[in-house]
């Protein structure tokens, strides 16, 4: 699938697509989970709080996220957190689970804000842990929904309900 466009390619074949350099096409396959965060110049401008979730859908997947201080070797030492990220495609629902973080280090969040990103698919529903999202949006081809603030320890249910 091409970000931001939602178009979905079959696999196994080479593709020759335009590359100018203030649009760089990106494929992802499907089921792909990629976090991502805000820009930063140095390990030391840290902005863990806000992570942006791209959910690839049209098969099962998942993703385990490493963080630890980025500057030490305090990790060897077991200061580190790791938390799965997943997806499940149900026929007209994306299930994506955001596991509870286990482990942590000196410098590591509690709370993060979740921006959920789901190329080529629109909703007419998206619950967290049973409770309605409000900020559903359309987003530059893509499924757009944002969760506030959430403990970096819980684990959080996401269920959308696809249009189709």
């Amino acid at each position: 699938m091409m970000f931001g466009r939602g178009s979905r390619l079959r696999g196994g074949r080479t593709i020759e697509a335009d590359a100018p350099l203030d649009r760089i096409p990106i494929y992802a396959k499907a089921g792909s989970i990629i976090p991502t965060l805000p820009v930063m110049q140095h390990a030391e401008e840290r902005s863990w709080d806000k992570m942006t979730i791209i959910v690839y859908p049209g098969r099962n997947g998942e993703f385990l996220l490493y963080e630890d201080d980025g500057k030490t070797t305090a990790y060897k030492r077991g200061e580190y957190r790791t938390m799965l990220f997943s997806q499940k495609n149900l026929d007209g629902k994306i299930i994506v689970n955001i596991g509870a973080g286990t482990g942590s280090y000196p410098e590591s969040v509690e709370q993060r804000t979740y921006h959920i990103l789901i190329p080529g698919v629109t909703a007419s529903e998206v619950r967290m842990n049973g409770k309605s999202v409000h900020s559903i949006k359309q987003e530059e081809g893509c499924l757009a929904f944002t969760l506030e603030d959430q403990p970096v320890k819980c684990e959080i249910n996401v269920e959308i309900v696809i249009n189709k």
